[in-house]
């Protein structure tokens, strides 16, 4: 018997194994990887779980970390060419490629640009709305609207939506990867920055971080990250670190990517 779990919020550790484990023996699906994130499981924790199923997102490393240390048996959990970071192969009859995001030329193994998929059961288009079906449909495939990459093996591996890019120097600079970085730095579970991209006369583009907490250093911010060994063009200039009093956000809790382009635009 399938079973899903939905975990829109982080578990403890013991509730998740509780939810899991009261439910009748087979293989359980834990929603948004909550069961990765509970913090240290033990061995005697994970016991009475027969099987996990992971969907929806990518593999989380910590996954696999946890399977190789004979937490979770890899017949129990994994399919043994599981790719930590991947969300997977594509399934029987679907087909997915990445081309480049000015000439839709097909690029080759892990080299990042728009993933596209075609397959029967991909809509033809938008319901009498021609203009919208032309700009993601293309060439029979449908444009995802992720920046992702293939590797040699099939494996399909996200980096970010392409509306949270910027193309600096002709490099795509994915914003979510720097924030992520950032929130790293801080050691923070909540969203303090937002980064976006403003016009730029020499590289098209450049990265803003507007930011909320008083105690953020961007000189610190930007040093730690040059000790990440980030590639050059995801490090923004200090300068570019703007504070803000709250960051604009949708009624869904999402970021207002409209509201923070426009943010950027009005900057001197």
């Amino acid at each position: 018997m399938f079973r899903y779990i939905s975990s829109p919020c982080r578990f403890s550790r013991l509730f998740v194994i509780w939810i899991i484990c009261s439910f009748s023996p087979g293989v359980h699906q834990a929603g948004k990887g909550a069961f990765f994130q509970t913090g240290n499981i033990t061995a005697a924790d994970a016991q009475p779980l027969g099987s996990l199923l992971l969907g929806g997102r990518a593999l989380p490393v910590q996954a696999v970390a946890q399977a190789q240390q004979g937490l979770l048996p890899h017949r129990q959990c994994f399919h043994q060419a599981a790719q930590a970071g991947s969300i997977g192969t594509p399934l029987p009859g679907i087909h997915v490629r990445v081309v480049n995001s000015d000439t839709g030329v097909e690029l080759g193994p892990n080299q990042p640009g728009h993933l596209q998929v075609k397959s029967g059961i991909v809509m033809k288009g938008y319901l009498n709305d021609p203009e919208q079906t032309a700009r993601v449909i293309r060439d029979g495939y449908y444009d995802t609207g992720d920046i992702a990459r293939i590797d040699e093996a099939g494996y399909v591996y996200i980096t970010g939506r392409a509306s949270r890019f910027s193309k600096i120097g002709g490099e795509m600079v994915p914003h979510e990867l720097v924030e992520q970085a950032i929130a790293a730095i801080r050691n923070s579970e909540e969203r303090e920055v937002a980064v976006t991209g403003r016009s730029d006369s020499k590289r098209g583009e450049r990265l803003v971080v507007f930011y909320t907490p008083d105690d953020l250093d961007p000189t610190e911010i930007v040093a730690r990250l040059r000790e990440r060994n980030l590639p050059n063009l995801w490090i923004p200039k200090t300068e570019d670190f703007i504070r803000i009093p709250a960051l604009p956000l949708l009624g869904s809790g999402k970021l207002d990517l409209g509201r923070l382009r426009e943010l950027a635009r009005t900057l001197p």
